[in-house]
């Protein structure tokens, strides 16, 4: 048997294997891990503990609609807050809001549970001239503020919209909302 013409094949081969098996490992023997962080002690409270939202003037019950369609049924408002002691590295604070005292959310639409209007709110976060709807999971939901020292606002807007398919009635719709600042 003649292994001489292989022999060249069979010696690169075996190079080949150290060289892969060697040199390259795909697990490492050490690893570093760096973690940062930081502490404060900034804090931020709302100024206002009631605040009431009120549409300057009646809607027509045609004119109340699904949420988004009537850019008139919207009017904007602030919720203010006071943020002191922080450092200039701040992270925003999560506030959660959810239905308060009588009223329900359903659907994004926020509405007392006795609702004879058979119409609701719809709550947009707002970041500078851009309004997200709020999307409310079992009631609940989150929106982000800054934080930093001082006398700072969150902007909102709430639109007037039907609670579903039936027929808009007259009378005065009337719902709580509770925000709650998480303190980290």
């Amino acid at each position: 048997m003649n292994i001489k013409p292989h022999f060249k094949l069979i010696v690169l081969g075996a190079l080949l294997s150290c060289i892969s098996f060697y040199g390259y490992s795909a697990v490492d023997d050490s690893a570093v891990v760096i973690v940062k962080g930081s502490v404060t002690k900034g804090t931020c409270a709302f100024t206002l503990s009631d605040q009431t939202v009120k549409f300057s003037q009646s809607t027509l019950m045609q004119n109340v609609d699904e949420i988004g369609v009537k850019e008139e049924n919207k009017i904007p408002f602030s919720v203010n807050y006071l943020c002191q002691d922080y450092v200039d590295e701040t992270p925003d604070m999560e506030v959660v809001i959810k239905a308060g005292s009588g009223t329900q959310i359903a659907n994004n639409k926020i509405s007392p549970v006795n609702n004879p209007t058979n119409a609701s709110f719809a709550l947009y976060d707002c970041q500078g001239d851009h309004c997200s709807l709020v999307n409310f999971n079992s009631g609940t939901s989150s929106v982000y503020i800054t934080t930093g020292n001082g006398n700072k606002n969150k902007d909102f807007e709430v639109e007037l919209v039907k609670k579903d398919s039936s027929a808009v009635n007259p009378g005065t719709l009337k719902a709580i909302l509770a925000l709650t600042l998480i303190q980290p």
